[in-house]
C-alpha cells in the first residue's frame, strides 16, 4: 500500500474535501489521482510530507506512518487534540525502541485507541510496508469508533 492509497482511503472515509489550495509538495502533481486526496488530508492537519516539500506518494507506508495518520485521522472527527486523549492501558511492544521518536507518542495512542494492533510476536514493526488488509482493519475499527 503506498501512502498516496492510503491516504486517498482515508481522505474518502472521512469525506474530507480540499479548500482547493495551491500544493506545496513537489512529488504530488496537479493532476495526479490523489492530488486532492493528499492536499484535504493536509489541511485536516492528518497527514504531512517526508519532508517539507515532499509527499513521497509512491513510497509504501509504513504502520508507524499509518499509526500517525489514523491518531491523527481520529483526531480531526472527534475535534479533539492529542493531550485530551487518555489512555487507560499503554500497550508495550517488544520492539518499542525502534519506533521513530516522531512516531512514538501516536503508536502508542493508536494502540491504546485500539485502531493499530501490534503483530502476534508482540512486535510492533514500525519500520514494516502496511498491507491492504491492515490499511482496511484499522480503517474499519477507526470508523466503528467513531460510529459509536
Amino acid at each position: 500500500m503506498t501512502r498516496a492509497q492510503f491516504v486517498t482511503l482515508l481522505s474518502r472515509a472521512l469525506q474530507l474535501q480540499s479548500s482547493g489550495t495551491v500544493g506545496t509538495f513537489s512529488d504530488v502533481s496537479a493532476d495526479a489521482w490523489y492530488n486532492k486526496a493528499v492536499y484535504a488530508a493536509r489541511e485536516a492537519n492528518i497527514v504531512s510530507g517526508v519532508s517539507e516539500k515532499e509527499f513521497a506518494p509512491d513510497a509504501f507506508i509504513t504502520r508507524e506512518q499509518m499509526a500517525v495518520m489514523m491518531v491523527n485521522a481520529y483526531l480531526f472527527a472527534t475535534g479533539k487534540k492529542l493531550s485530551d486523549l487518555v489512555i487507560t492501558q499503554e500497550v508495550k511492544y517488544s520492539d518499542e525502541g525502534s519506533i521513530s521518536d516522531w512516531a512514538r507518542t501516536y503508536v502508542r495512542a493508536s494502540s491504546g485507541l485500539g485502531l493499530v494492533n501490534g503483530t502476534d510476536a508482540g512486535n510492533f514493526a514500525p519500520a514494516d510496508n502496511s498491507t491492504r488488509a491492515q490499511a482496511a482493519v484499522v480503517l474499519h475499527l477507526m470508523l466503528a469508533k467513531l460510529n459509536k
